[in-house]
């Protein structure tokens, strides 16, 4: 699957350093996150929507979802290019797509990222600029299907023990929140040892539903599903408001 000539879109070339890898030495699904954050916001700058332009005028983008499908994970030295484009976009939400290859141009997984912008001092969505819509194409071109299926809030058991988390300082991103890449982190950490070490992720959907700040404290949880998935929540102790809930897909 190939993007039309016809779109905007930016392709970045990182090298998976070790240190981005984990015990496999293949990259983790943390960095290569890490990796589809950067080539977005390079992409933005380029389409005049950039994160501190955007911050000049009051607003700021805030990532609500993510979608990611993997089917392989490079190993420490390769190449990763990861090619990004504004996919479509609504009253108040925008999509963003990624596909990301080896060096042979063998796809390795897609994904999709939902946005929106945010008022930085109300906290509260606003509509999207017309600037930041003109970039959108008229017709919609998508890395994979639209996933508009909802995860449903983890139940949790009177007596359930969830990772307790402190967010700490390097939590911290330029909107003074904890980085969405961290509640990927705490999702996994919640799995039981087995699972992360005998498995692969192959799926991963978060929806990000609250901010979490600098000192707060955390918990995480996992629950196995019946179609073999795993279920994630992610709560504020303090109140118990959920912050993130994910769905996790293991091969």
């Amino acid at each position: 699957m190939n993007l039309p000539d016809a779109y905007a879109s930016r392709t970045e070339t990182f090298k998976v350093r070790a240190y981005e890898t984990g015990s496999d030495n293949r990259l983790t699904v943390q960095t290569l996150c890490n990796y589809l954050q950067e080539a977005a916001g390079l992409h933005a700058e380029e389409l005049g929507s950039a994160f501190l332009y955007l911050q000049s005028l009051g607003i700021t983008w805030v990532l609500c979802k993510m979608v990611l499908e993997v089917d392989e994970y490079p190993q420490a030295g390769a190449l990763v290019s990861v090619q990004t484009w504004p996919a479509s976009t609504e009253r108040i939400q925008c999509r963003r797509d990624f596909f990301w290859r080896d060096a042979d141009g063998r796809l390795l997984g897609r994904a999709a990222t939902y946005w929106v912008i945010a008022n930085m001092k109300t906290r509260r969505l606003e509509r999207l600029p017309d600037f930041v819509r003109a970039v959108f194409p008229p017709e919609p071109f998508y890395a994979l299907a639209d996933p508009r299926d909802t995860i449903q809030a983890l139940k949790l058991e009177p007596d359930a023990e969830g990772l307790a988390i402190i967010a700490r300082l390097a939590d911290i991103d330029r909107n003074q929140h904890v980085n969405n890449v961290r509640y990927i982190d705490w999702a996994l950490e919640s799995l039981p040892a087995d699972i992360r070490n005998s498995r692969r992720l192959v799926g991963l959907t978060v929806d990000f539903r609250a901010e979490a700040m600098l000192g707060e404290r955390i918990e995480a949880y996992a629950a196995p599903m019946e179609d073999g998935s795993w279920h994630h929540g992610i709560f504020r102790r303090a109140d118990m408001r959920e912050l993130a809930r994910a769905r996790t897909v293991w091969a």
